[in-house]
């Protein structure tokens, strides 16, 4: 069939054959682009945010830990314990507020579900604290070693709100992709 067309029309049909072949790429380059372009968006808009979020909520946990520890180390000084106590009252409440942050700027289902443990975490360790925050300021310990030996409950619970958090940093760096079903992660 071939051999009955001129030499142009070859030439011509070598050339259209070209022409798709380049405008079929030129199409799969512009697709890749703008797959490109949506995932620096997503990467601009969602997941930098919410890692700057998240490591500030990281960040104000370990500024009420360090409080924390200083009313453990003062725990005969009352005036040194209501410093640090007005602290780690900021410092949660902080913590609490960046939480909240990064789950707004993510809106991702499985991602809420670690903020709200990481949120309860947090809670019993302010409601453990607060109870022995008491045992604290009554001048109950006789010294810094007794006081922090008496920390289990509190250590408990700030210990799985770090780890929570840590988990929620993992998802916040890796999100699913939008088109991914939930059962994939």
């Amino acid at each position: 069939m071939l051999s009955r067309l001129s030499v142009r029309h070859r030439l011509l049909a070598a050339f259209g054959l070209v022409l798709v072949l380049l405008l079929g790429i030129a199409a799969l380059g512009a697709h890749g682009v703008g797959q490109a372009r949506g995932g620096v968006e997503v990467l601009q808009q969602r997941i930098l945010p919410a890692q700057a979020h998240a490591s500030a909520a990281e960040q104000q946990l370990w500024r009420a830990r360090a409080a924390e520890q200083t009313m453990v180390a003062n725990n005969l000084d009352n005036e040194a314990i209501a410093a640090a106590r007005k602290t780690w009252d900021e410092a949660l409440q902080a913590a609490g507020t960046e939480l909240s942050a990064v789950a707004t700027t993510m809106a991702d289902a499985p991602l809420a579900t670690h903020l709200d443990a990481v949120a309860g975490h947090v809670k019993a360790y302010r409601a453990a604290y607060e109870a022995f925050y008491k045992d604290l300021t009554g001048a109950r310990f006789p010294d810094a070693r007794e006081a922090t030996a008496a920390l289990g409950e509190v250590n408990d619970h700030f210990k799985a709100a770090e780890t929570r958090l840590a988990e929620a940093r993992r998802q916040v760096d890796r999100p699913r992709p939008r088109w991914a079903p939930a059962w994939t992660c």
